[in-house]
């Protein structure tokens, strides 16, 4: 996780991974975004704390 996140600057999960919902981690530009981050950020158990990939409701298509 560690080498994941801060030296290769990729997310813990990769682009496409899927969550209930049919909902997937994705690439825009660049930038990497999760449907469910948002919901685990009070998670003490989380990995999300560490993870690169912004919040999917930060983005605007």
């Amino acid at each position: 996780m560690v080498y994941v996140t801060y030296i290769t600057e990729e997310p813990i999960h990769h682009v496409g991974s899927e969550f209930p919902g049919n909902l997937k981690v994705v690439e825009i530009n660049g930038e990497y975004f999760c449907p469910v981050k948002e919901k685990h950020m009070d998670n003490v158990n989380a990995t999300c704390h560490y993870c690169i990939l912004n919040r999917i409701r930060t983005f605007n298509a």
